[in-house]
């Protein structure tokens, strides 16, 4: 190896290990001075972070650029320059209203709610009901929303979620006790939080099978890839795995499978969606069926992407 590839490979290390910090530094840094930044200035504030970010680092968003036009086509008719854009002013938007939801002062975006009828129909079944995340920037509309109209969630999550691509010593000594305040904006409004692990995952499937047959509701994002078994599909013109959880939860208990969607629709705006019922052939087979309803869902991931792919948060990593 060449000394300039043992350098670049060293910057990498650095910068792996450094940038947990920099986003708990930086979150809570925000979270601190949001009590004196105006709700009004928010847009504004967003919009320069993210013009300033994709200034220092364009090839950032040439590479986002690539991996939509990968997904959707070339002769797809999305500009996906703008796409790129809004894509990065939403992470930008989500990470300050994340450290405003932390603050003294808590984050409150105005969010409207579709389907409820789905919603309350699936309750009204008694079987309890599963919402089935596409992945967005943010969660806390979803969990505001669904607790303001009476249906509080119990979420499944990671133990290390908002830690992934964290080294082990952030991971292990420092993660666990930051964690929980940076989660503490979208986990107020949750019913309550199941956390698993590789090793732990068959635990926290027994403790959501109680919950749905107590006819309660669970909320998991479906199109990450972090489960132990995954089932490939096609989203567009590429190849991803999904994780079979949901699915496989579904068709064990008898719960509602709904797929919803969570669309910014302005500068603190948001729209919740939910969607009909995924429903497998009732002659399938158990395994028949699970995959039957992760390709249902998957033409869900497609048709949000075709509809604005900015929307989508797992174009820079989609196992993550």
């Amino acid at each position: 190896m060449s000394p300039s590839a043992k350098v670049r490979r060293a910057c990498r290390s650095l910068r792996f290990r450094v940038r947990p910090f920099q986003r708990v530094g930086a979150t809570l840094g925000a979270a601190a001075v949001a009590p004196i930044v105006p709700t009004r200035l928010d847009p504004v504030l967003s919009r320069t972070i993210s013009r300033a970010h994709l200034a220092i680092a364009p090839r950032t968003r040439d590479r986002l650029i690539e991996r939509m036009r990968r997904n959707v086509g070339a002769d797809s008719g999305l500009d996906l320059s703008d796409a790129a854009d809004d894509y990065w002013l939403q992470r930008v938007e989500t990470r300050w209203g994340q450290a405003r939801a932390i603050s003294i002062t808590g984050w409150n975006p105005e969010v409207a709610l579709t389907g409820l009828e789905h919603l309350e129909a699936a309750h009204l079944a008694g079987k309890g009901t599963i919402l089935w995340r596409v992945s967005s920037h943010c969660a806390i509309p979803l969990n505001q929303a669904l607790a303001r109209e009476g249906f509080p969630a119990v979420h499944l999550s990671r133990t290390d979620h908002l830690l992934l691509g964290s080294g082990p010593l952030f991971k292990e000594r420092i993660g666990p006790k930051v964690a929980p305040i940076l989660r503490r904006g979208e986990e107020a409004p949750l019913l309550e939080r199941v956390a698993f692990t590789d090793n732990s995952a068959p635990s926290a499937i027994r403790r959501l099978v109680t919950v749905l047959r107590g006819n309660g509701l669970v909320t998991i994002v479906g199109d990450l890839s972090t489960g132990r078994r995954n089932h490939p599909v096609m989203i567009n013109n590429e190849e991803i795995s999904l994780a079979n959880g949901g699915a496989k939860l579904s068709v064990t208990t008898g719960a509602a499978l709904l797929p919803v969607t969570v669309t910014r629709t302005a500068p603190l705006r948001y729209r919740v969606d939910v969607l009909p019922p995924l429903v497998a052939p009732s002659d399938a087979r158990r395994d028949a069926a699970v995959v039957s309803l992760i390709e249902q869902f998957a033409v869900v991931v497609a048709d949000l992407i075709r509809l604005d792919p900015s929307q989508w948060s797992q174009w820079r990593g989609q196992t993550s």
